[in-house]
């Protein structure tokens, strides 16, 4: 899936759309990153991957945001675990791209080894511009919600 051009903001933090689909962390909506490693300000820098999934599909965290949609229509995750293990206490921001495409993250009381912990043991319908922030425990082998902003 390839982006338009122009700019997404999130939360106060923008994203900037190039041509080419690239994608760009902009602060006050000016271009600071470099290749594909966006900077919010000197002390913080972060790395950006999109992946399309289907519904067996494991999410594997490559960067520290993950931008995520459905593969040709909205997917149900059914894979467990849903998303792969990482190093202890890796933190991700993982942000929907599709308003049509979402990408749906099941508790594990929905979804046995799903290795979710969801807030109120809620799944999670990220559309385009939602965000959910987790974080690996790996003494527990799961993944738990930090935060969640769902915009519709």
């Amino acid at each position: 899936m390839k982006l338009r051009p122009g700019l997404i903001n999130l939360n106060d933090v923008y994203f900037s759309v190039d041509e080419t689909g690239k994608l760009a962390l902009n602060t006050d909506k000016v271009l600071v990153s470099s290749e594909d490693v966006y900077t919010i300000d000197k002390n913080v820098a972060y790395t950006v991957d999109t992946i399309v999934l289907s519904a067996g599909d494991p999410l594997e965290i490559t960067k520290s945001i993950m931008l995520v949609s459905g593969n040709e229509g909205p997917v149900i995750l059914t894979s467990t675990p849903t998303i792969l293990p990482a190093q202890a206490w890796q933190r991700v921001l993982i942000i929907g791209l599709h308003s049509v495409n979402t990408v749906k993250f099941q508790d594990f009381a929905q979804l046995p080894d799903s290795g979710l912990y969801l807030t109120g043991r809620n799944d999670c319908i990220l559309s385009v511009g939602d965000t959910l922030e987790l974080m690996y425990n790996s003494e527990l082998n799961n993944w738990f919600e930090i935060s969640r902003s769902i915009k519709s």
